[in-house]
This record gives structure tokens, C-alpha cells and sequence, in this order.
């Protein structure tokens, strides 16, 4: 039998007047950021851009208004292609040219062309990635998932989770309608279902899901509601940018409510440490479950 711990929600972190020098620990949340890797393999990085054009290629101007980066249709070209990709600690917004937003949650990747010019319009990703698409009938929207799950929509909302380091690829949809496909099978998704594809030989649809904890990291929150403690555990390394690492075995708790990402990693173990586990941060951004 696990162990259930309860955390908080509206724990808030006490500033304070004295500053504090960084170490490994007082490491800080995750921000705004990610790396835009252009067709000709040259790369911007776009933590402190604001404002302002970072490129200029096939047919199409991207520029940072705002904090989120923007594709401008200008002409009609041969298809270029850039990749958005957002390291541990960070996670980004951005405007494809077609008017779809994509947010990028830490740790993930898009590849896109910066104009749609085919009769489909098709992009890669990796990681977790939420999806607003602007609405074509004439033109579906594709998402290739890792090379393992496939999505096509026409205008819609919904979220990829597809983590290296997680057993499940999973698309949740929260708005319209989406078909998911692998190499064998299809289904058809409803607003509020979800599409699960791990190691068995078909795709399996959950019917009722938390759509509140599948956008939690969307809207600023660690939503551990029913996560296993690994789980919890891979969502911190992710956005704090460490590693984490098991004295013995993992412990056999689940989590439940909320707690805001803003929070520091210093703070968000005091709360942990409520339950039964104790951390300890070592050299080199890791940190020891004991």
C-alpha cells in the first residue's frame, strides 16, 4: 500500500529583504526561454529577447512581441524549417504562421515550417506541447508525436505528453475534435478524453480525465493529485533543471493538491519534507531522495 500525502495550495513564497547568494541550494524556478534553431543550423537564444525580428527566412519573418515569438507570412517559398526547443527550466509560447499558438512545457521540442505552403500543415514534437490551432479546413493540421503517435485535426485544442523518460505518449483533448494514430490503429477523440499509447498493441482512450491537472503546467501549477512519487520527481527535474537521485528505492507515495511553480526549490521541499522523505542537495544540481 502507498503512502497519500496532502500539499497545499496556497503556499507562497516570503520575500525577503537580504539577498541571498546562489547555490546549489537555492536554486530557482523555472522562466521564459528556449533556443530557435534555424534552417541553416544557426541558433537564437530568446531568454531576454522581448521585442524585436530574430529572423528573416522562407517567406516569413519571425519576430518577438511580448515574449512570444511570432511567424509573419510575407511570400510564398520553398518550405524552411526551424525547431523550437526549450532546455530543463525553461518553457516558451509562440505563434506559427498560420495563426496557431503552441506553448512548449520545459524539456521539449517543435519542428515546424515557418510557412505553410503544402496541402496539410505538418509539424514534429517531442516533450510536452499545447496546441490552439487556428481553424483550415482546407489545410488539416498533423502532428507527428516522437515517430510513435501521429494527430490530425482541423482547428482544435489539446495537449502532447510524450517524455524519453516516461513508459506513456498520451494526447488529451480539451476542445473540438482530434483523430490519434499509430502504426496499427485510429480513434477519435472528445473534448475531455484522452489517448494513451505505451507498449500494449492498440491505442487505449480514457474517457474522463482531470483536464485541470493535464494543464496545470500551462497555468503556473504543479498539479500532484494521484502522481506517483517518480512522477512528481521527473516534473521537478524538469522545470528545476536537476537531477534527482534515490538513496534506496523510490518511495511508495502518492501526492495530492497543488502547489505554484514560482515557487523556489528550497521552498518546495520544505512541503515535500511534510511527508515521510527527506532531500538532501548535493554538487552539481542533484538531488538525493533519502
Amino acid at each position: 500500500m502507498g503512502v497519500w500525502a496532502w500539499l497545499h495550495f496556497n503556499y507562497k513564497h516570503k520575500e525577503t529583504e537580504k539577498a541571498v547568494a546562489l547555490s546549489p541550494a537555492n536554486i530557482q524556478p523555472g522562466k521564459d526561454g528556449a533556443i530557435l534553431t534555424l534552417e541553416n543550423g544557426s541558433q537564437v537564444l530568446l531568454d531576454t529577447v522581448q521585442n524585436g525580428v530574430v529572423a528573416l527566412q522562407g517567406g516569413a519573418t519571425a519576430i518577438v512581441k511580448n515574449g512570444t515569438l511570432v511567424y509573419e507570412k510575407n511570400n510564398e517559398t520553398e518550405a524552411v524549417y526551424n525547431t523550437m526547443s526549450t532546455p530543463k527550466g525553461r518553457q516558451y509560447k509562440m505563434q506559427l504562421a498560420d495563426g496557431t499558438m503552441v506553448w512548449l512545457n520545459s524539456a521539449s521540442s517543435i519542428k515546424y515550417p515557418v510557412i505553410f505552403n503544402k496541402e496539410e500543415r505538418y509539424v514534429e514534437v517531442s516533450g510536452e506541447v499545447y496546441f490552439e490551432v487556428a481553424k483550415n479546413k482546407k489545410q488539416p493540421f498533423k502532428v507527428n508525436v516522437s515517430n510513435r503517435m501521429n494527430v490530425e485535426v482541423l482547428g482544435t485544442h489539446f495537449n502532447i505528453n510524450a517524455y524519453d523518460n516516461e513508459p506513456d505518449i498520451n494526447a488529451t483533448l480539451l476542445e473540438g475534435s482530434v483523430k490519434v494514430a499509430d502504426k496499427n490503429n485510429n480513434v477519435i477523440l472528445k473534448p475531455g478524453q484522452q489517448a494513451l499509447l505505451n507498449n500494449r498493441p492498440e491505442i487505449i482512450v480514457r474517457k474522463a480525465v482531470d483536464l485541470d491537472q493535464i494543464m496545470a503546467w500551462k497555468n503556473g501549477l504543479f498539479n500532484f493529485e494521484g502522481l506517483s512519487f517518480e512522477e512528481a520527481m521527473n516534473q521537478l527535474e524538469r522545470w528545476y533543471n536537476i537531477q534527482v537521485v534515490y538513496e534506496k528505492n523510490v518511495p511508495d507515495i502518492r501526492f495530492g493538491g497543488k502547489l505554484q511553480r514560482s515557487l523556489s526549490l528550497n521552498d518546495l521541499l520544505d512541503i515535500l519534507e511534510k511527508t515521510c522523505v527527506k532531500f538532501k542537495l548535493e554538487e552539481g544540481r542533484k538531488l538525493l531522495v533519502k
